[in-house]
């Protein structure tokens, strides 16, 4: 049994240059896929507080928020998942460099043990995020899930639950709030229906997710919660791309047109367009998407509903 750390606070996200403004929650949760490499191993996880309530509750993870507290020469690798000066810093000064995976440089290099550096890690080079992740540790990625443990359970009461609101980082991920009541209106017909809640209560907001049976949802936490939960989903994606978040078989992405938006996914924060591609979503393909999957249908991995113009 080896002893091993991971790092991983959501200060970066693994596969951009620049830090974060805001703690990306959804590059923590997502990081989870590699616990599966670690099976049987004793594992500590230093994170950020923000982050934390989503490792907690894992009945074999040794969750931390303060380095100061680590004895470095008790482990036997750590794997660095954050590319801030200050971590990149700390672990080369704390640890034998045999010892260390992950990211040794601010631009992404990577060693994947011992005194070898690969250069930079960039999503275009593999397209799917988990495959990039494993990369990482020299590892292949063979559609391992993210393994999340919610701190209670919660029975599902509604059919359907909208993830309508996005983080302060991506306010180009937001579809418009006229088509949420569109949609809201059409399904509340036949279809218990449920609003986003717990915004300022990660523990909250777990609990909503877990009460609905579908989440409609942009690309966002929420999305990676529900996957997580194994919920069936309809993801929206335009200034991201579908391609690199696999659903697992548990829902549709719908996704621009790209004769009418070649420019997407921009990976762009903001848009300069008179029409954003995320409005050129229409309220009518996620009513089909949604039906598709509530339903059941069956679901491939790289499946997806084309929008048409509105």
């Amino acid at each position: 049994m080896n002893k091993v750390l991971i790092i991983k606070t959501g200060e970066s996200e693994c596969f951009v240059d620049s830090p974060l403004s805001h703690i990306s929650l959804g590059d923590v949760l997502r990081t989870t896929v590699i616990l599966s490499l670690f099976e049987g191993d004793k594992i500590t996880w230093l994170t950020s507080p923000e982050a934390s309530p989503l490792l907690t509750s894992h009945p074999h993870l040794h969750v931390m928020t303060d380095k100061n507290s680590l004895e470095p020469s008790s482990f036997d690798r750590v794997i660095l998942l954050e590319k801030t000066a200050p971590w990149i810093s700390w672990v080369k000064g704390a640890f034998d460099k045999n010892k260390i995976y992950g990211f040794v440089s601010e631009c992404g290099h990577f060693r994947q043990g011992g005194p070898l550096l690969h250069s930079p890690l960039r999503l275009k080079d593999f397209k799917i995020w988990q495959k990039g992740l494993f990369l990482l540790l020299g590892k292949t990625w063979a559609g391992e899930e993210y393994v999340y443990h919610p701190r209670r359970k919660v029975p599902e009461r509604f059919d359907v639950g909208l993830n309508w609101k996005c983080g302060p980082r991506w306010p180009n991920k937001q579809w418009p709030q006229k088509n949420w009541e569109a949609l809201a209106k059409e399904l509340s017909s036949s279809h218990t229906l449920s609003w986003q809640q717990g915004f300022d209560d990660i523990d909250a907001y777990v609990d909503w997710i877990q009460s609905c049976s579908t989440l409609i949802t942009t690309d966002s936490l929420g999305l990676h919660l529900a996957l997580a939960l194994k919920k069936k989903v309809v993801a929206f994606f335009g200034p991201t791309a579908a391609e690199q978040i696999p659903l697992y078989g548990k829902g549709l992405a719908l996704s621009p047109s790209l004769s009418l938006f070649p420019c997407a996914p921009c990976f762009a924060p903001r848009c300069s367009r008179e029409m954003t591609c995320m409005e050129h979503l229409s309220v009518n393909n996620a009513l089909r998407a949604f039906e598709f999957v509530h339903r059941g249908g069956k679901v491939h991995a790289d499946s997806d509903f084309r929008s048409s113009a509105i």
